[in-house]
């Protein structure tokens, strides 16, 4: 089996507590989260079934005012594809309604019951069920954290075209951006570790679902749909996912993808993603308004200026 240090966020936190005080911490405060997400959203909607199996569902938050043309915010959880679940991120549901959007959350049937195909074709079930549920939203946006940032980067690279044209016409329309935050975009380096063993992850399977190998579809979606990509990803994350978020930014880039690539200081894989719960976070408030954010680490370092969940 792989190094798991090698490729577990966990190990990486800098934070003077282990691994498992890590995972347990963010656990915690995932749930403490979600729950007050739960109490304070006007209107939500749970277990909203787009499949036949149990796990296939969506959870839907509502801002205070809303309509059928209110635009959707579409959020993929992490879990390397075999645990989490919608209720545990429920906490970005508070900025993305206070901002006056439409807030989705992703579940599936996960690992070890459902291999990395099956789990992407589910997330492109649910998408085909949310345009149904809002076929006049204004605008949409994908977005998702570590194994939710590769099913919301596979959704965004497949060939709607070829699926279901109302669908292709339905992202030309509607999808103005893609949130990817500390994703997971080359799946060749979980093979045999403690991450794709119970996926069953075999080499010709893992190259089908990179993101990194589907960058020409993605692109031309992305020219086709006027989509830009943000990639968000942490300091203090694994070597592995900080090597591919770079390489995936400059694989698009040189695709002529309108990307924009933050390297966040001074957090990790889990206290970025739950940080999301406060509206006042730097990164929550780019959802309404231009920012300036500085990428740091292995890149050069710029000033850009980005929205990130902005219609």
């Amino acid at each position: 089996m792989g190094d798991i240090c090698s490729e577990m966020p966990s190990y990486f936190a800098k934070r003077g507590i282990t691994n498992q005080e890590v995972i347990q911490e963010f656990l915690d405060t995932s749930e403490t989260y979600s729950q007050k997400a739960r109490d304070t959203c006007v209107k939500y909607q749970l277990d909203v079934r787009y499949g036949n199996e149990e796990c296939q569902i969506v959870d839907i938050f509502y801002p205070k005012a809303y309509t059928e043309e209110t635009s959707v915010v579409v959020f993929f959880h992490g879990g390397y594809w075999q645990e989490g679940s919608p209720k545990m991120c429920h906490y970005v549901a508070i900025p993305v309604t206070e901002s006056g959007k439409i807030c989705i959350f992703v579940g599936k049937t996960l690992a070890p019951k459902s291999s990395i195909t099956n789990i992407v074709d589910q997330c492109k079930n649910a998408m085909m069920f949310i345009a149904t549920k809002f076929p006049k939203a204004k605008s949409l946006t994908l977005s998702g954290h570590s194994s939710g940032g590769h099913e919301c980067a596979m959704v965004a690279s497949l060939d709607w075209q070829e699926i279901d044209p109302n669908m292709q016409k339905y992202f030309e329309e509607k999808l103005k951006r893609v949130v990817l935050l500390c994703g997971v975009f080359e799946l060749t380096h979980l093979i045999d570790t403690e991450t794709g063993v119970p996926l069953k992850l075999t080499r010709e399977e893992a190259i089908k679902n990179s993101p990194i190998e589907l960058v020409e579809q993605m692109a031309k979606n992305c020219q086709t749909f006027q989509t830009d990509v943000i990639l968000l990803t942490a300091e203090n994350d694994a070597p592995t996912i900080r090597k591919w978020n770079d390489s995936y930014n400059k694989a698009l880039k040189a695709q002529k993808v309108d990307t924009t690539f933050i390297e966040v200081p001074n957090f990790d894989h889990f206290n970025f993603i739950t940080a999301f719960h406060d509206p006042n976070f730097e990164y929550s408030k780019v959802w309404d308004r231009c920012n300036s954010c500085v990428v740091i680490g292995r890149l050069t370092v710029e000033y850009v200026i980005f929205q990130v969940f902005c219609a």
